[in-house]
């Protein structure tokens, strides 16, 4: 299975847009709610390490590469290092995480993409959309960028316009609503709450099985 990558994913030359560093925050007590950056509502503080740190090992991902006798495609992550083999050449590429579901590739060549996934405890889900369920707010990454409903209401983070980050991505106002039961719709796209994540509607039915992870390239 291919990655449903083509909207947010074409192969792009990367200018990232920086800004003034903010302030450090102040000290805060332990049962504070954590603080958000300013210029980056895509992740909490320290959102980044975490997500970064579940993403380390080498896996051989939901999709396919080779003509004939087909194989799957590995990944392998050490720090911010992607390297990829397709079944006849590594490439090696820095992969940041920019959201809680969603990695931004930056490949040798100059060119980047972007890379779904969901964390499901030990699990890895590439190529899947949906995010995480336990935050004081609901994110969610697909194919047609990140919505964000926060406290500042529903964002759709996406190519195009100004970014305010490294990300790439701009804000949108967007329209979106969580249910009671946890189930998040944003723009015509509902997630289903399944315990401390959520997945696109269609991933109970595809039978999806999560990439298997190796603990480095034997």
């Amino acid at each position: 299975m291919r990655p449903r990558l083509a909207p947010l994913c074409p192969l792009v030359l990367g200018l990232a847009c920086g800004g003034a560093s903010p302030p450090p925050s102040p000290e805060r007590g332990p049962d504070a709610a954590p603080a958000r950056k300013a210029a980056d509502a895509l992740l909490a503080e320290g959102e980044a390490e975490s997500v970064q740190a579940a993403l380390q090992g080498t896996f051989a991902m939901p999709w396919w590469r080779g003509d004939g006798e087909r194989h799957p495609e590995v990944w392998s992550i050490a720090g911010e290092q992607l390297t990829r083999w397709d079944g006849t050449s590594t490439e090696v590429a820095t992969l940041r995480v920019i959201a809680p579901c969603l990695a931004r590739i930056d490949w040798p060549s100059g060119s980047f993409t972007y890379q779904e996934f969901v964390l499901d405890g030990d699990r890895v889900w590439f190529g899947t959309s949906g995010g995480p369920a336990q935050a004081d707010r609901t994110v969610a990454c697909s194919s047609l960028g990140v919505w964000v409903l926060g406290p500042d209401g529903c964002k759709r983070w996406a190519p195009g316009g100004f970014s305010s980050n490294a990300s790439g991505l701009s804000a949108h106002d967007a329209t979106c609503a969580l249910a009671a039961n946890g189930d998040f719709t944003a723009d015509g796209n509902t997630w289903v709450k399944q315990g401390d994540v959520r997945f696109e509607r269609a991933f109970t039915t595809r039978k999806q099985t999560p990439p298997v992870r190796h603990a480095s390239l034997a």
